[in-house]
């Protein structure tokens, strides 16, 4: 059976913050195969890394017993080596059932919509986290999630409202219904929806990769900037847009080259790179503490 050892000292749990690194939950125990190895690559960490920043031990025997009793990762039956996530309980309440990622950096103060946007996507299985969809609706079910939280009245994506509209970016061709709409705010998508609705203060390109981006920041992107533009100026673009929810930034050395993002499952499954879009516009939640 697999090797199970009591630390001496045991670790706090969640692991206790630091001037560099935060704990952010991760819900586990909910597919074959799911490592501190498989978890760690997914999110461009150290394995070895991952594990001592939960547990503060590389010792099997010990991290074995972190999995069961923190964890609550099932005991291994007779012949197994190791202790798998596979069937572990998650209870929010107790911290069981789940991981930590080691942020860059502390959770932003007064940031407490956008932290509880990624905090809810960070907790749900894989198959909750790649739903497919429309991506721009699925961006706003996980910022009304939130929202109902943290005590926000989120507006309606309905097109018949002024916020749904700049949300979809539901043009109409047909009408100049759409200029009645700020033209600060056409074609940005969930970002200027939310800065519209004075819910959200925007981030343009340059600010994006200054790294002025928090947690739970919403994003539209364009192929081009001239596709950004036709659609401020209600023509239909010639390439694609994309919405998605931003959780962090990818660093190579001390330099940003794309970020971690929460989408429908089309570019949410890797580091979205800086040169995947030729227009960026997000906006930092402001409401909720």
């Amino acid at each position: 059976m697999a090797t199970i050892q009591e630390p001496a000292r045991k670790a706090p749990w969640p692991p206790t913050p630091t001037t560099d690194q935060q704990p952010v939950p991760y819900k586990v125990g909910q597919k074959d195969g799911e490592t501190f190895v498989s978890i760690a690559k997914d999110h461009g960490l150290d394995a070895k890394e991952l594990i001592r920043f939960n547990f503060g031990t590389l010792k099997s025997a010990e991290i074995n017993w972190y999995l069961v009793n923190y964890v609550q990762c099932p005991r291994p039956p007779r012949g197994q080596k190791y202790v798998h996530f596979r069937g572990a309980k998650y209870d929010p309440a107790n911290k069981s059932g789940m991981i930590f990622l080691p942020t860059g950096a502390p959770q932003p103060q007064g940031n407490r919509f956008g932290n509880k946007v990624a905090e809810l996507y960070n907790n749900l299985s894989e198959s909750e986290k790649y739903p497919g969809g429309l991506c721009y609706q699925i961006a706003y079910n996980r910022v009304k999630a939130a929202a109902i939280e943290v005590g926000v009245a989120l507006p309606s994506l309905s097109s018949r409202t002024s916020f749904g509209r700049l949300w979809g970016s539901f043009i109409n061709t047909k009408t100049n219904t759409w200029f009645r709409l700020p033209a600060k705010y056409r074609g940005k998508g969930a970002a200027g929806a939310m800065a519209y609705a004075k819910l959200g203060t925007l981030v343009e390109q340059n600010g994006i990769w200054a790294g002025h981006l928090k947690p739970g920041a919403v994003i539209q992107t364009w192929s081009t900037k001239s596709n950004y533009e036709l659609v401020r100026e209600n023509k239909r673009p010639r390439g694609i847009g994309h919405s998605f929810i931003f959780l962090r930034y990818s660093l190579s050395g001390s330099t940003i080259d794309g970020m971690h993002i929460a989408d429908q499952g089309y570019q949410g499954r890797r580091v979205l790179a800086r040169g995947s879009w030729g227009y960026w516009v997000g906006a930092n939640l402001t409401k909720g503490g």
